[in-house]
């Protein structure tokens, strides 16, 4: 394959000075070359009028081959986010777990007030806040992003719930609905479609989930719940061009005031709770003995064992 640049058209004499291509440049790729670049031999050129040495680098492919290329690192790349994501939301019950004499209110408005700290600092940092400020002037992104901090804040908070009651088989079972719920979203408001052995995976996975929804003593709320806020949540995401790092920092800066207001009811609610205290008495053969415990435990009760 062969191409050459014909010689720029000379300019008039009374025109700003310009570089001038006085030469065909001309360069052939060998059949058969693999390499995604190939860089050809210095090429002597006469530019202005003085001899200059350049060399070019070639891309070798096809544009589909190329686009190809492109779409197989991204799906490589987001099956990578992928895992990390739920590896790390597999972990969060151990953490909150740890955190159970901790109102989920307080919790709630502890993420929300550091998450805004810390996209903030890393915004600052890769000085992105000139992208981030035509986005939100536009009053349709700001009400959507803020919809979005809604929807993300009632799934974390319902998530905090579950954790802390002891739930987390039923949190679990949301996460399993929410896939099949973002599919529905998709194909009704953003008109895609599957392909045959999708709708099988789909089904398969619809019967399993069903299975334990029935099986389940009462309305799983919870999972109900997740699924829908995060569905719902990702559904409004996609109408907002606006990468993930400054969405979530719009969404949490929008909550903060009312995550820091619950924050602190939480923690006076919590604290009310935390001064009632009950008194057990277990009763044996030979003695009863009286032991006050505290905590959110409400009224004060006796229990004879």
């Amino acid at each position: 394959m062969t191409r050459s640049f014909p010689p720029a058209p000379r300019k008039r004499s009374d025109s700003l000075p310009l570089l001038q291509l006085a030469a065909t440049v001309s360069w052939s790729i060998p059949r058969g070359r693999t390499r995604s670049q190939i860089t050809l031999s210095p090429i002597s050129l006469t530019l202005a009028g003085k001899t200059a040495t350049a060399t070019f680098v070639v891309v070798a492919g096809t544009a589909n081959s190329v686009k190809a290329a492109t779409e197989q690192r991204k799906t490589r790349a987001g099956l990578g986010y992928g895992l990390a994501a739920y590896t790390m939301w597999g972990v969060f019950p151990i953490y909150f777990r740890a955190l159970t004499h901790v109102s989920p209110w307080v919790i709630l408005g502890h993420r929300i007030l550091w998450s805004v700290v810390f996209l903030s600092v890393i915004v600052s940092l890769r000085r992105e806040w000139p992208l981030l400020l035509p986005v939100v002037r536009q009053r349709r992104n700001l009400w959507l992003l803020a919809a979005g901090g809604v929807l993300i804040a009632v799934n974390w908070l319902v998530f905090i719930h579950s954790v802390v009651t002891r739930q987390v088989l039923e949190s679990s079972l949301g996460y399993f609905i929410n896939p099949l719920f973002s599919i529905a979203l998709g194909m009704v408001f953003l008109h895609e479609r599957l392909r045959r052995w999708q709708w099988v995976a789909v089904g398969i996975a619809g019967l399993a989930v069903a299975n334990l929804t029935f099986r389940s003593e009462r309305i799983p709320w919870i999972a109900l719940t997740l699924a829908g806020s995060f569905g719902l949540y990702g559904l409004v995401r996609k109408k907002v061009d606006i990468n993930t790092l400054h969405g979530l920092l719009v969404e949490t800066m929008v909550l903060l005031p009312i995550a820091l207001l619950a924050s602190a009811c939480g923690s006076d609610t919590a604290g009310s709770d935390a001064d009632a205290t009950s008194v057990t008495v277990t009763a044996s053969d030979t003695e009863g003995v009286i032991a006050p415990t505290s905590g959110p435990t409400g009224p004060v009760g006796f229990a004879v064992s």
